[in-house]
């Protein structure tokens, strides 16, 4: 990337897509960041050399890591990932109510940063943005937010822990709670819209799931290889699930899919041996391979779709291969008039019993 002198200052093309729509002019110890829309997003691939990764970032091509005060100006709407990380001279930034995205890692290791004031617009705040600055060593341990943002969680999760997320959350980032065997229960308000990708993932003793009527979207592996016990209910805001979603929390009883939703990804509820009901709501178009593959004990499907759906051949999959596929000895309750239209289609004709329900 060139640089472009200017007398006492260096200055950076550092916006996305179009490099030119944001500049960082470094003068002495300020870094200024302006322009209007995105930051780039830069590449921590570590397999490369440490010496390439630094290059790798608009201003560390050049060795300018000394400024302590960075001024992002209105106009801006995101901060990239790594965009700072490993400053350890800044002690100050400010952010400005344009912001809405600030990227994975964009803060990581900026030791010196102590404060941080962080506009209510902010509705995105990726993996580790924050993590080994001043000011998140200094948040007390538990469910850490910044501004209308969940963050993580901090420390030692406790045995028997129960988390509400906080009323005026949207989202719930990626792997906010990965691995955490201690949490047993999560209420989500309705005021949360977004379940990103892993955000529960491998919560083994995770037992109770409330969710408010306001999710709209479940990411890839957001519940995957949990201990969940009670219903899946996704009421009627959910309009997509994304893949393994649920695959592998075995207890589950019961899914029951709103007419809202539109789409379930790949072995969504894969590998779920206690379940023995599925309700799929009249607007799901698009259903992903395997998404039952496991699921040994389903004896009822009831799908609300008068329009058959294009289905896997591997959809309901037995655990061990050569099984009598499951479906087969399950009832199929399906529209009124579209009962023809079920005994003809494609793996949905081979269920043991297909049975009317009103709509």
């Amino acid at each position: 990337m060139s640089v472009i002198s200017v007398i006492q200052a260096q200055v950076w093309n550092c916006g996305y897509p179009n490099a030119e729509s944001v500049t960082a002019t470094l003068r002495n110890d300020t870094l200024l960041i302006e322009g209007i829309g995105d930051m780039a997003d830069y590449s921590d691939d570590m397999a490369v050399g440490l010496a390439k990764y630094w290059a790798s970032v608009w201003w560390r091509e050049h060795e300018y890591r000394n400024f302590k005060t960075v001024i992002i100006k209105a106009g801006v709407t995101k901060i990239g990932s790594h965009a700072f990380s490993y400053c350890s001279n800044i002690i100050s930034i400010y952010i400005p109510p344009s912001v809405t995205h600030i990227g994975d890692y964009a803060f990581a290791g900026c030791v010196s940063l102590d404060s941080i004031l962080i506009p209510r617009s902010i509705t995105k705040i990726g993996f580790g943005a924050f993590n080994g600055t001043g000011w998140y060593e200094k948040q007390p341990d538990g469910v850490v937010y910044v501004g209308n943002v969940l963050y993580k969680y901090k420390g030692q999760m406790p045995a028997n822990t129960t988390v509400n997320v906080r009323e005026g959350i949207t989202i719930i980032p990626a792997k906010t709670f990965l691995r955490q065997k201690n949490l047993v229960a999560v209420t989500i308000p309705n005021s949360v819209t977004t379940i990103e990708d892993g955000a529960f993932c491998e919560c083994s003793s995770l037992r109770s799931l409330t969710f408010g009527n306001g999710i709209e979207t479940i990411g890839d592996y957001a519940f995957a290889w949990c201990g969940i016990t009670t219903p899946i209910e996704l009421g009627n805001s959910v309009r997509n699930i994304g893949n393994y979603a649920f695959s592998s929390s075995w207890q589950i009883p019961l899914v029951v899919i709103g007419d809202s939703v539109e789409s379930i990804g790949n072995y969504a509820f894969a590998n779920i041996s206690n379940i023995t009901s599925v309700i799929i709501g009249s607007s799901v178009t698009d259903i992903g391979e395997g998404v039952f593959q496991h699921c040994d004990n389903l004896t009822s499907v009831i799908n609300r779709n008068p329009v058959p759906q294009k289905l896997s051949k591997d959809i309901f999959r037995p655990f061990q291969y050569g099984n009598f596929y499951n479906h087969r000895k399950a009832t199929l309750y399906v529209p009124t008039s579209s009962v023809a239209d079920y005994k003809t289609a494609e793996i949905w004709k081979e269920f043991g019993t297909i049975v009317e329900i009103s709509q």
